[in-house]
């Protein structure tokens, strides 16, 4: 079940778009775009648990949890791989 969310949270166009944006600007102070990326997780983990709910699984609080912190370190490490990759291929 969790490789089944994890795969399917890694194919979610949300995460790579708003990871984008908000690790894209490197004139953004990085404790910022940190306290953006975590607050972006979050909710994109309170969206993809209540799309589950939607979908008649049964979630108890511990997987709602687990799914919202699933979420919020995807959306923390790609944000930070995107921040960067670019600062490298900037040259700074």
């Amino acid at each position: 079940m969790w490789l089944t969310i994890v795969s399917g949270s890694l194919r979610d166009p949300i995460l790579w778009i708003v990871a984008a944006i908000f690790g894209w600007d490197l004139e953004r102070r990085i404790r910022q775009t940190l306290q953006f990326l975590l607050a972006a997780g979050f909710i994109w983990g309170c969206i993809r648990v209540a799309v589950y709910s939607s979908f008649d699984a049964s979630l108890d609080t511990v997987q709602s949890l687990k799914i919202i912190l699933v979420c919020v370190v995807l959306m923390v490490l790609v944000g930070a791989t995107i921040r960067y990759g670019r600062k490298v291929w900037r040259g700074n």
